[in-house]
């Protein structure tokens, strides 16, 4: 009789806990968009350079950089991104005014124009924009062309020439940015504060689904919060960007790594969670880039271009030999590779990572933003794997430090937050599948842990065209220890490992590389006699032929991680599972065969630009990780650990820094 009357008790209680969360939940929302909602008089800027993708749409050109001299500017800025804009571009702002706004262009006239605007149907005056200085011109928006979602701008120009010519058939001004300011006052229009409402709700959603305890959950709700009232306030129109599409991404991408470690490892509950977070927060910073308005890298509209002229590439052999090469495509006109490798023979440059930014783009995504955000999800990717590695290699202190120190190493996000998109793709799947191999080398025993193994090193190979010399060497040192001795490998797991080495070898030839060799054959001394387009100086031994990327990044502190690495290798070494020795000896002694055979002595051309640094970082973390989880007694180990991890830290910081404003570069 107590069982059934404990049933509806039971019942009622969780009910009314669940309308108590629900309730609290609605009214954290609620407090959020009221707070978000209201930005005050503005000025609000648009960077027209930057990503703006959802606030552009019609004829606008691509994203360009200028350098002035000082007359050439009416305000000082002198080094800035523009836009063409060409008649019929609009402008769709999630900003509600209340009373007239001014819409205010910093911009300037190829050929002199006037510059009018219907904003929701509503017509609004037109300016003269002069070819003379940068400048600004102010589009008065009446109140009543307000809507509810924001304010749509219909723009058109209409040529102003001073001299009649055919250079006024079409005409087009340049632009940098645009201010929006009003009499009254401005808010977020509702559909873009509905999104940063529903962040902290998404966090708190997401703690409760990692097991936090209620308590928790909603300190990370309310944390979520403030941290998106704040950035609403530093900078509205870029959160408005930025949460729906990272926000997302991210949660889903913690949550799916926190299942799969349980699901598929040992990992106890709290350290799957830890990895939720990590994740999570990480691809939250790291993908954050294209938002800052001044992050605009150079090779970033060179890659888009490559991978929408995708869709006009011929199902011929020919066509898809050539798209696969280093030779421009249709609607490449920044860094061509032909200034290095010249035209006469296809350098294999491998378009796996333009298939799968293809898909994306043919999905909806848009390109400029999916590209970075592709490379940074791998790129973390590898950082459980690094753990889990390090974790069976050596012990779970080396695996935290090491994956630590991973996820903040200069030279693997300093190649992403460049957009080096093919490098960056490539080197994840290159480090996964040469961490697997330590981890699973005397695991070799058997058909298909060879077969595994053998795919994972191909499909790797195929990511970016530097890894089949990086990994071609590695695998040759490799046999050569396997050979000589590797007393930690039975004889059945050396000859797995040398098979699944074949097998990824022969997977790359046959499905890519292997089409491209009977070309390079004959025609590499064309390439090597071309003239170089390399400007740095020589400089100290097996360093003065550097790219000049590399060069950055020794610019930028990779001398510590390099020679912290180094320093801590032997008793890495000596500590690490006998099995995994010869890997990663491999591994390092690769590294060291590249910066020696790009000497100008031997192979200058060819491999100038591999991007070393990002092959051997990794390995450089595990090193240092498993190094300083050695030292005893614990408080020097503990010191030791907070002294690389502020470094590493630090440097982070910087290139951080460094691309979200890469007007430095």
């Amino acid at each position: 009789m107590s069982a059934i009357q404990e049933a509806p008790t039971n019942d009622f209680l969780r009910r009314r806990t669940l309308l108590r969360e629900a309730t609290l939940a609605a009214l954290l929302a609620l407090v959020t968009a009221l707070v978000v909602r209201h930005l005050g008089p503005g000025p609000l800027t648009v960077a027209i350079g930057g990503f703006d993708t959802p606030y552009r749409s019609g004829p606008w050109g691509k994203a360009l950089r200028v350098d002035l001299d000082a007359p050439a500017s009416r305000e000082g800025r002198l080094t800035f991104y523009f836009r063409p804009l060409r008649d019929g571009a609009q402008l769709r702002l999630p900003i509600v005014p209340h009373g007239s706004t001014r819409v205010s262009f910093r911009a300037r006239a190829m050929v002199r124009s006037s510059l009018g605007a219907f904003a929701s149907g509503v017509p609004v005056p037109e300016v003269l924009v002069d070819t003379g200085p940068w400048d600004r011109y102010v589009l008065e928006v009446p109140e009543n062309a307000a809507r509810k979602d924001g304010i749509t701008l219909a723009l058109f120009l209409r040529a102003r020439p001073v001299v009649a010519g055919a250079h006024a058939g079409r005409p087009e001004i340049l632009v940098d940015e645009v201010t929006l300011d009003s009499v009254g006052w401005l808010d977020l229009a509702w559909p873009a504060v509905v999104w940063l409402a529903l962040a902290p709700l998404a966090f708190l959603l997401f703690a409760w689904l990692l097991g936090h305890s209620r308590r928790v959950a909603w300190g990370v709700g309310l944390a979520a919060s403030a941290a998106v009232i704040a950035l609403a306030r530093v900078a509205p129109l870029a959160t408005a960007m930025a949460v729906p599409r990272l926000v997302p991404l991210a949660l889903v991408f913690g949550l799916a790594a926190h299942f799969l470690m349980r699901r598929f490892t040992h990992l106890d509950g709290r350290t799957a969670v830890a990895w939720g977070w990590l994740l999570a927060l990480g691809l939250l910073v790291r993908a954050s880039l294209p938002f800052f308005p001044d992050h605009n890298p150079p090779d970033l509209q060179t890659h888009v271009d490559r991978t929408l002229d995708f869709a006009d590439v011929p199902w011929e052999y020919g066509a898809l030999l050539r798209y696969g090469s280093h030779l421009p495509t249709a609607s490449q006109t920044a860094a061509p590779a032909t200034d290095l490798f010249g035209s006469t023979v296809l350098v294999p440059y491998p378009p796996l990572p333009y298939f799968v930014y293809y898909g994306l783009a043919r999905l909806g995504a848009d390109p400029l933003w999916a590209m970075t955000a592709v490379n940074v999800l791998l790129a973390l990717a590898v950082a459980p794997v690094l753990f889990l590695a390090a974790r069976h290699v050596w012990d779970e202190r080396a695996g935290w430090l090491a994956s630590t120190l991973y996820l903040l190493d200069l030279a693997v996000w300093h190649h992403v937050g460049r957009v080096h998109a093919p490098s960056s793709f490539g080197a994840a799947l290159g480090t996964a599948a040469l961490l697997a191999l330590a981890a699973a080398s005397e695991r070799m025993t058997s058909a298909r842990a060879v077969a595994l193994m053998g795919g994972v090193l191909g499909l790797a190979v195929l990511g970016y065209s530097a890894l089949v010399v990086q990994v071609g060497l590695f695998g040759l040192v490799l046999l050569a220890l396997l050979s000589l001795d590797a007393a930690g490998l039975t004889v059945r797991a050396r000859v797995g490992v040398g098979l699944a080495l074949a097998a990824g070898g022969l997977l790359a030839v046959a499905l890519y590389y292997g089409h491209y060799v009977p070309g390079l054959v004959q025609g590499t001394p064309a390439v090597e006699a071309e003239p170089s387009i390399f400007s740095g100086k020589t400089v100290l031994g097996i360093f003065r032929n550097e790219g000049r990327q590399s060069y950055r990044i020794w610019a930028l502190g990779f001398a510590a991680p390099v020679a912290a690495g180094l320093l801590a290798a032997p008793w890495a070494l000596r500590r690490a599972r006998a099995s995994a020795r010869p890997v990663l000896i491999a591994w390092l002694a690769a590294w060291a065969l590249i910066m020696l055979l790009k000497d100008p002595l031997l192979f200058p051309k060819m491999l100038r630009w591999a991007k070393e640094d990002q092959f051997i970082s990794p390995l450089l973390c595990l090193f240092i990780g498993a190094g300083v989880a050695a030292i005893r007694p614990r408080a020097w180990r503990g010191a030791a650990a907070g002294v690389v991890l502020a470094v590493a830290l630090a440097l982070a910081a910087r290139d951080f820094y460094f691309h979200a404003n890469t007007l430095w570069l």
